[in-house]
């Protein structure tokens, strides 16, 4: 029949035939594409541009700023934000953590304020070949 060696051989093969997938790293690619997006969040914080900030939105995301939670519009997302960027004046925005999985990049930031410092996360997937922001939280 098989000898050792080439049992070992075929199983070590069938093990990186059905475990590669689950091991998959993005692509250089993608994540420029995340690391370009992370680069809009990160200027749109820091010079109060909704618009900027908002093209970065999916058309329906799940938004948490401080006392405000829902699924919005990406208008309805503008609205609200612009009432924050109003309040509060940040004098610094800076991203502490990333997670890239499965075609998505999890975010935290820290973004200080006159006032306090708040937690920034936020979901980037890639769906239809475009990347976008699916879940934005700010949270003191």
């Amino acid at each position: 029949m098989f000898s050792n060696k080439k049992k070992l051989l075929i199983l070590g093969l069938l093990f990186w035939l059905i475990k590669a997938p689950l091991f998959s790293q993005e692509t250089p690619a993608s994540k420029q594409a995340f690391d370009s997006i992370n680069q809009v969040v990160s200027n749109a914080l820091m010079n109060a541009d909704i618009p900027m900030i908002s093209s970065t939105f999916n058309d329906k995301i799940d938004l948490t700023l401080l006392d405000k939670q829902g699924l919005y519009s990406n208008s309805q997302a503008q609205f609200i934000i612009s009432g924050f960027f109003k309040k509060f004046d940040i004098q610094s925005y800076q991203i502490v953590s990333q997670n890239y999985e499965n075609n998505s990049d999890l975010v935290v930031g820290k973004m200080q304020t006159a006032d306090a410092l708040y937690k920034v996360c936020y979901l980037i997937k890639l769906e239809n070949n475009k990347f976008k922001i699916y879940q934005f939280r700010v949270e003191k």
